[in-house]
Parts: C-alpha cells; sequence; structure tokens
C-alpha cells in the first residue's frame, strides 16, 4: 500500500487577516471573499481564496463537512496528486464534499486565486481563476526542484514497477520485452486485425516453389457471406486466399457476385482446391454463365514464351472441352500466335499479366466450384505448359490426350467432356454448370 504524504497542513484564517485580506482583494461593495485558508507545505506558506461577486448560497454550505485537507477544495485529483497529502476521508467523501461546495462557485465572476504568504503584507498573486485540478500544480511547481521533491519522484517512480520485467503506466499494464515495455494483449490486438484484414490483401508467393494462381468466379449467398469469411479466414489455407467482389459475374437480391484469388504452391493445390469447394458448396454458393474459371501458371523460373506456345498448339483441342458460352466468350476470345507480344487480357491464353505477377493466364474455363472440374484442369494446363518436349500442334481431344503423360481416369474425363460439347451447345438447366 503507498503511503501518503503528511507534508500538507491546512489552517482556518482569522477574522483579522480576512479583513486585511478583503482590502487587498476586493474591488467593490458586491465583492465577496470565501473559503480563504492558509496551506503550509514543506514549509513554505500559501493561501487560497475564492473571490465571488454574487451571493452563494450559505444554507447548503452549512451542510458540508468541514474541510479537513486541500483536496476538499482542489477536487477530484489524479492519483499522484493525491499521495501529496494525508486524508481522513475516503475519496468518495471527498468528491461529495467537493461536488456540494462548488457547486455554489460555478458563476462566471467567480475567481480562485492562489496567494504566497500569510499575511496581507507579504502575500503576492501566484495564480487568478485557478482550476482545482491545477492548484497543487502550482505549489508542486515549487517542491519538485528541491532534494525532497526529487527523492519523492524516485519514490513515486519505483511504486509503478511491479517487478523486473512488468511496469504499470498510469492505468496501461505493460511487460518488458527485448528491452521495451509493450502493452499487454498489443500482440494480441495486432494479430486478430490482421486476421481480420488478411482477406482482402493480395497473395503472392512466398517461395521459390513453383506456384500456381486461380481465379474463381462464382455466386455467393449474401446471408452466407460472414460465415464463408470467416470459415477461410481461420482455415491452416488462410494465407493462399484473397476474397472480393467481382463486377462481371451477376449479383441478385440474395447473391453476390464474387472472386476468390488463390495464390498456392503446386504441390499443395490438390488438397487446397477440395476445401475451397466443401466449402463454397457447403454454403450454397453457386456458378452462372457469367462466371469463369482463371488459372495462371507461374513463369519465374520456366520459359513464359514456351508455355505460352504449348498451350496455344494444343488450343484448338482444349476448346472442345469447353461450352459454346465459353467459346464465343468476348472475356476468353481464341488467341493467335502474334497475341504473346501484344498482350491483350481478354484472350483464352495470355501473357498480359507476366510484366506484374510473371504468369502466363488460361481464362477459358467456365465457371465451376467443383473440385474435381478444377484439379483435372489445372493437371491439363500445367501437364501441357510445363512439358519440355516439342510436341506438335494437336485439332482433337484424342490426339492432345496422347501426347502427353495422363492417367486413363484423365484421359476418360476428358473424352466425356468433349463428347459432351460435341455439338457446341450451350448448357441449359439449373445453370449449376456452365463448364
Amino acid at each position: 500500500m503507498i503511503k501518503k504524504n503528511p507534508a500538507l497542513k491546512m489552517t482556518k484564517v482569522s477574522d483579522e487577516f480576512k479583513e486585511l485580506l478583503s482590502k487587498r482583494l476586493l474591488n467593490g461593495a458586491g465583492d465577496s471573499l470565501d473559503h480563504v485558508m492558509h496551506l503550509t507545505y514543506k514549509g513554505e506558506k500559501y493561501t487560497s481564496v475564492i473571490r465571488t461577486t454574487k451571493t452563494v448560497n450559505t444554507d447548503s454550505l452549512k451542510q458540508v463537512s468541514p474541510l479537513l485537507k486541500l483536496s476538499d477544495f482542489l477536487g477530484t485529483l489524479p492519483k499522484d496528486g493525491l499521495n501529496f497529502f494525508s486524508s481522513k476521508l475516503t475519496k468518495s467523501q471527498v468528491r461529495r464534499n467537493l461536488n456540494a461546495i462548488f457547486e455554489n462557485y460555478n458563476d462566471t465572476d467567480s475567481q480562485r486565486i492562489l496567494l504566497k504568504g500569510e499575511t496581507s503584507l507579504d502575500i503576492h498573486v501566484l495564480s487568478r481563476n485557478v482550476e482545482r485540478k491545477r492548484v497543487l500544480g502550482y505549489i508542486r511547481e515549487d517542491f519538485k526542484y528541491t532534494d525532497a521533491g526529487r527523492k519523492s519522484k524516485q519514490r513515486e517512480s519505483s511504486r509503478v514497477i511491479d517487478t523486473e520485467n512488468h511496469r504499470i503506466f498510469g492505468d496501461v499494464y505493460a511487460k518488458k520485452s527485448a528491452g521495451v515495455y509493450i502493452e499487454s494483449g498489443r500482440f494480441l490486438v495486432a494479430h486478430v486485425r490482421k486476421l481480420n484484414q488478411i482477406l482482402e490483401t493480395s497473395k503472392n508467393p512466398m517461395t521459390k516453389e513453383r506456384h500456381l494462381g486461380i481465379e474463381l468466379e462464382f455466386l455467393m449467398p449474401k446471408d452466407k457471406r460472414i460465415e464463408i469469411e470467416n470459415t477461410l479466414r481461420n482455415s491452416p489455407y488462410k494465407n493462399y486466399f484473397s476474397l472480393g467482389r467481382d463486377g462481371s459475374v451477376n449479383s441478385s437480391d440474395e447473391y453476390l457476385g464474387a472472386e476468390l484469388r488463390i495464390c498456392v504452391p503446386a504441390s499443395q493445390y490438390h488438397e487446397v482446391i477440395l476445401f475451397v469447394s466443401q466449402t463454397l458448396i457447403g454454403n450454397g454458393c453457386k456458378v452462372d454463365k457469367s462466371c469463369g474459371l482463371h488459372v495462371h501458371l507461374d513463369s519465374r523460373f520456366d520459359d513464359p514464351k514456351k508455355i505460352f506456345e504449348n498451350l496455344l498448339d494444343q488450343q484448338a483441342a482444349i476448346f472442345d472441352l469447353v461450352p459454346k458460352s465459353r467459346r464465343d466468350n468476348q472475356y476468353c476470345r481464341y488467341t493467335k500466335k502474334g497475341d504473346y507480344l501484344r498482350g491483350e487480357r481478354y484472350k483464352s491464353i495470355n501473357s498480359c499479366a507476366y510484366n506484374k505477377y510473371k504468369t502466363i493466364e488460361v481464362r477459358l474455363h467456365g465457371g465451376t466450384i467443383e473440385a474435381e472440374k478444377i484439379n483435372n484442369w489445372i493437371l491439363l494446363l500445367t501437364t501441357i505448359g510445363y512439358s519440355t518436349a516439342d510436341v506438335t500442334r494437336s485439332s482433337k481431344v484424342k490426339t492432345m490426350i496422347t501426347k502427353f503423360d495422363f492417367s486413363e481416369s484423365l484421359k476418360a474425363f476428358f473424352l466425356a467432356r468433349e463428347e459432351k460439347f460435341a455439338s457446341h451447345g450451350s448448357v441449359s438447366g439449373s445453370g449449376e454448370e456452365a463448364a
């Protein structure tokens, strides 16, 4: 428990001194002096006075307990101020007394004056219109430069130290870390803030491992938005995700046009896509013909032109794997050989993102949130794009799949899609299958 400083003493002022003081301070017949009291602080003599030109409610003053200390006059003080004097009253009692007293001196014509000295001949005004909380400050200004004052400051500082590694600054509890006191919970607050913003931040490859950029456009139920964001934000794959709105996707009263951008190491894309698919489908997301699936092939450590030309050679066969809604779509037009240099964004295969992201983008596939379709499409593009062999151009799916090392199940998947879209007709029905 902190010991209180008993150095401050208060004594009543004699009627004779009040009369002498009145001659010094009063300017007219309407003026009056109230609450005049002598203060002794560290051997120095002070006098506190309230001067007012209006009548106060003396009846209410009679109901107030006699003032026993300077805090009764000064009002509610900071803790360090209260430590400078002893008290027989509780803080609540002091506060009640002060409120009762000073409600009578709220007039703008009132002045609170602090004087130094104890006779009308030697006193001089330290300050007029002194606020209650500042009066003690004037006295402390003289005190703090003395030896006793410096020692008192050292004692005051030592009280806030609980242990070698913990300290209290006012109401802030801090812990010492690497030689610096840090507010308790500060790292947790920063972590929560970063976690809340993690889906708003664009992601880039974090290692030299080959990465994939995957953009899924879909329709997200408005009433499931928070639940979907929380699931992605708290998943072990959160550092791969960036979620935002997509203006090219048809929104409605119930659904938002959304785009989930994924930047994932190539070795993990299969499991990440499976998690994303379960999350989106499980929360009622869907796709329609306005949605697309874009895949970016990492070209940081590969020849981007070789990747572009590999895909271009198989483009005719790849077009047979998508419906008519994608074949004549303005956002993924047929790519020509010269388009590598032109870098047009809205081509099925384009190098537009290479300067910024070091990727070759394929925009041809229609929107889907089904893991099997997404993973098979990625496997098709990466196998073709990263091939180092000189593979001839293919115009049919049957020809293309014989040139690459695809599994039998993957070959069957592509042949089934070719047969499904053989007529180049668009897919009808629920809109759940745009691809």
